[in-house]
C-alpha cells in the first residue's frame, strides 16, 4: 500500500470547557442541557447541520416509549405540544415535526448556555500521562481543532471518541459477528393514501398485519427482507 507522510502541524486549542459532549442526538442534547443547567461550561459538538440525531437527520419522527418519562424528555414533549407541532401516537409514542424539533432542541441548548459546534466530526483524541482523556480533536471547515475538557461525554452513537482514546469495544454477535440490520427511514410524497392504507397501519388491515402485507408486496417485486418482518 502506498503511503503519504503528512507534515506535522500545530493544532489550535479552541476552547477549554468543563464538559464536552460529542454527538448532538437525543442523548447528547440531554447531557449537554443537564450539564449546562448544573453550572458547567459546556460545549456540544455535532457532525450534522442540526441537533437531534436520529430524531431529525435520521427522520425518526416517532419518539419511542416516551410516555410518563420525566425530566428533559417530558419538557421536550410538553414544549412540542404547546407549539402544536407534535401529538401522542399509539401506545407510548409521540409524533413530532422534524424541522420544529431541530429548532426546539437548539433553543433549549442555547437557553441553558450550551455552546454548539455543528458540521464537526471527531477525528482523534489526546490522552494525558495518567491515561485520561484530555482533548478531543475534530475536523470541520475550520480545519483541525482541539477541544480541552475536564469531562467528556461520548454520545456519537458509534463510540468514536472512546475508540480514538483507545477504549476497547465489541462488535456484533460474539460467535458470528453479525449485527442487527439497520432501519431505513424515508419521507414519501406524491402517493395515494387510500392505496397505501393497508401498509400504513401498525395493527391489522382486513385481518392481516400491515407488515405481512408489505413484505408480501415487496417479495412480489423481487425484494426480500434480511430477516423476519
Amino acid at each position: 500500500m502506498l503511503e503519504y507522510q503528512e507534515k506535522s502541524r500545530k493544532i489550535p486549542i479552541v476552547e477549554e470547557a468543563d464538559v464536552i459532549v460529542c454527538g448532538g442526538g437525543p442523548a447528547g442534547v440531554a447531557a449537554a442541557i443537564a450539564a449546562a443547567r448544573g453550572g458547567a461550561k459546556t460545549r456540544l459538538i455535532e457532525a450534522h447541520g442540526a441537533l437531534g440525531g436520529i430524531w431529525t437527520t435520521g427522520l425518526l419522527c416517532w419518539i419511542l416509549d416516551c410516555e410518563n418519562k420525566t425530566g428533559i424528555m417530558s419538557e421536550i414533549i410538553s414544549r412540542l405540544e404547546e407549539r402544536n407541532v407534535g401529538y401522542k401516537g399509539r401506545g407510548k409514542n409521540f409524533i413530532a415535526d422534524i424541522e420544529q424539533m431541530k429548532i426546539l432542541l437548539e433553543e433549549m441548548c442555547l437557553d441553558a448556555g450550551v455552546k454548539i459546534q455543528l458540521h464537526t466530526h471527531v477525528a482523534s483524541a489526546v490522552v494525558n500521562e495518567n491515561n485520561r482523556l484530555s482533548m478531543a480533536i475534530t475536523e470541520s471547515k475550520s480545519g483541525r481543532q482541539a477541544w480541552a475538557g475536564k469531562i467528556f461525554i461520548d454520545a456519537t452513537g458509534d463510540g468514536d471518541l472512546a475508540f480514538q482514546a483507545g477504549c476497547s469495544y465489541e462488535f456484533g454477535h460474539p460467535e458470528t459477528g453479525l449485527t442487527q440490520p439497520m432501519s431505513l427511514i424515508a419521507l414519501i410524497t406524491g402517493v395515494s393514501h387510500e392505496k397505501i392504507r393497508c401498509f400504513n397501519n401498525t395493527l391489522e388491515y382486513e385481518g392481516r398485519s400491515a407488515k405481512e402485507l408489505l413484505r408480501e408486496y415487496m417479495e412480489q417485486h423481487g425484494i426480500y427482507t434480511s430477516y423476519g418482518s
